[in-house]
């Protein structure tokens, strides 16, 4: 499990960097995340979506991995109930309705926090049955997540101009 918490201090890191300041003003729209959550109200500025990600990375996400770390061999269910918070924490970073230039990247940060919840539930799944195979499955699949959520990072500071 330590990769997985690596992971997981490094995806709140990474929100919590890539989320520059900035202003731009907000205006009424509607439109659909890619989790498929519709989400109506005033576009977020950037500032605005800086906050409220912020704000959640510091609250939600902070909470799922510090439920993380107390899972383990022997004690999976913690892995469980840290999966059910990061699907939580994607499903409230799915609704914000952020400017469009960072539509993409909060898009990328929440199907990569949906895997990572999918991987940690495998993750538990595998300690239970004692599947070293699965734990091996679920290693692998740990930098892609990486990468992704790196890259979420880039476009978050590359649109709100560098952090």
């Amino acid at each position: 499990m330590p990769k997985l918490v690596t992971v997981v201090l490094a995806a709140a890191a990474l929100v919590a960097a890539g989320c520059g300041g900035g202003g731009g003003g907000s205006s009424k729209t509607t439109s659909v995340n890619t989790r498929g959550y519709s989400t109506s109200g005033p576009r977020l500025s950037r500032a605005e979506f800086r906050t409220k990600l912020q704000a959640i990375v510091q609250g939600d996400l902070n909470a799922a991995k510090d439920k993380l770390a107390t899972g383990g061999p022997s004690n999976p269910d913690a892995g469980t109930a840290a999966a059910e918070m990061f699907r939580a924490a994607a499903n409230k970073i799915a609704a914000l309705n952020p400017p469009p230039e960072l539509q993409q990247a909060n898009k990328t940060l929440v199907n990569t926090l949906s895997a990572f919840a999918d991987q940690l539930d495998k993750l538990v799944k595998a300690t239970k049955d004692k599947d070293k195979a699965a734990l091996q499955e679920v290693t692998r699949a740990l930098p892609a997540l990486q990468q992704q959520l790196v890259a979420a990072q880039d476009s978050i500071k590359q649109a709100v101009g560098g952090g």
